[in-house]
């Protein structure tokens, strides 16, 4: 099983069916809230995870899209055919985050 990297994702038998051993436990989800919340002055139009990892130490560390708006910036750049709403004027920026267990960040 262990050919390259050890980890796999065990979704299908594929890997199950020529290991001897393992049996498949699918356990349900289990709601914990929200992930990361948009609590700060730059994720004001959300925020989007797309990496979660964990360090050697054991922290946590998330990297994510955070959306956010500024009509001033907005009107500077903004075509003058576009309307003059939040829709057209929304950013978006890397942003990172760590955590101590991986569900207070």
């Amino acid at each position: 099983m262990a050919q390259g990297n050890p980890w796999k994702l065990l979704l299908d038998d594929y890997h199950l069916a020529r290991t001897t051993g393992l049996d498949r436990m699918v356990h349900h989800p289990r709601a914990h809230g929200l992930v990361l919340r948009a609590d700060q002055p730059w994720e004001t139009g959300g925020v989007a995870p797309s990496c979660i990892t964990r360090r050697p130490a054991g922290s946590f560390v998330c990297f994510y899209n955070a959306m956010y708006w500024d009509l001033d910036a907005g009107r500077a750049i903004a075509k003058p055919s576009l309307r003059q709403d939040r829709a057209h004027h929304r950013f978006a920026r890397l942003a990172y985050a760590t955590s101590a267990d991986g569900i207070h960040w």
